[in-house]
């Protein structure tokens, strides 16, 4: 019996515990789940061109932000007084209904130099409060409240890099603008603009220019054609010409000559010229 009354205690203190990871377990994960669809509204001080500061109101969460209020501590003050009005605004004042999803607001606060060089605070504690998700049965809904910390000090002594934006954009297409404004075609005007159908002119002055060619062509004579037997060339070197056959002495007799003591007594030979008999011509005896 004592066995039996021990097991079913453990097991009541097992089930208990049991119970008890599985409801954390549940509300762990229905936080989590609220945390990651709740509105998240955030205030930062965003510095650009390198001395402009701006307070910059975002929502960073799932779902919209409804009743959005900002209280600042101490109460906010420029050095421009212009920039201070913003305090009687109604975003200041009242706050804002809503505020969707990725939206942000940009207030020109003040610039860099002139904090640094005035008596004004440095440091602000914005409170930013809106609603949460809405809750059954017509209940109000929870209220979601975070701080901030707004400090100028944080960028004073190093550089920040020149990011344009849109306005930048804005400010470079009014320079533009203003530019092709004083364009004209007085004497102080920069450019001259003529719109004409420029393939119709070019046709038209293309015909014009071949009617003039066409009435001041002169007339050309043709060359008469050569007779059918006659060959005309001015290449001389091709030319030529027949010569006249060499007509040659024919050979004489020489002279006999006494013979001499030593040589023997011969009879006279006819003498023939040479030149004509490596021609191949015979001569005739005188």
């Amino acid at each position: 019996m004592f066995v039996e009354a021990s097991a079913a205690v453990l097991t009541a203190v097992v089930a208990v515990v049991a119970a008890v990871y599985a409801s954390r377990q549940v509300r762990l994960a229905r936080l989590d789940r609220d945390d990651r669809n709740r509105p998240f509204v955030t205030v930062t001080l965003r510095p650009s061109h390198g001395i402009v500061a701006s307070i910059v109101i975002r929502n960073e969460g799932a779902t919209m932000a409804r009743n959005v209020k900002l209280a600042f501590d101490p109460e906010w003050e420029s050095t421009n007084p212009k920039r201070t009005g913003i305090r009687d605004a109604k975003l200041w004042r009242e706050g804002m209904p809503n505020l969707a999803p990725g939206q942000e607001i940009v207030i020109f606060a003040d610039t860099f130099p002139d904090r640094f060089d005035s008596e004004l605070p440095h440091a602000y504690t914005v409170t930013v409060s809106c609603d949460g998700r809405q809750r059954r049965f017509g209940r109000k809904p929870f209220r979601l409240t975070e701080q901030y910390v707004l400090d100028f000090d944080i960028f004073y002594g190093y550089s920040t890099a020149t990011v344009y934006e849109i306005h930048d954009i804005a400010d470079a297409l009014r320079g533009i603008r203003s530019t092709v404004k004083s364009w004209s075609e007085t004497a102080g005007g920069r450019l001259s603009v003529v719109a004409r159908d420029g393939d119709a002119q070019d046709a038209t002055e293309r015909q014009a220019d071949e009617a003039w060619r066409a009435a001041h062509r002169e007339p050309t004579v043709e060359a008469p054609a050569p007779e059918s037997d006659t060959l005309t060339t001015a290449d001389l070197s091709s030319t030529v010409n027949a010569q006249a056959p060499i007509s040659r002495p024919r050979a004489v007799r020489r002279p006999k000559r006494a013979p001499r003591r030593d040589e023997p007594d011969t009879a006279a030979e006819l003498a023939v010229d040479p030149d004509v008999g490596d021609a191949g011509q015979s001569s005739e005896p005188v």
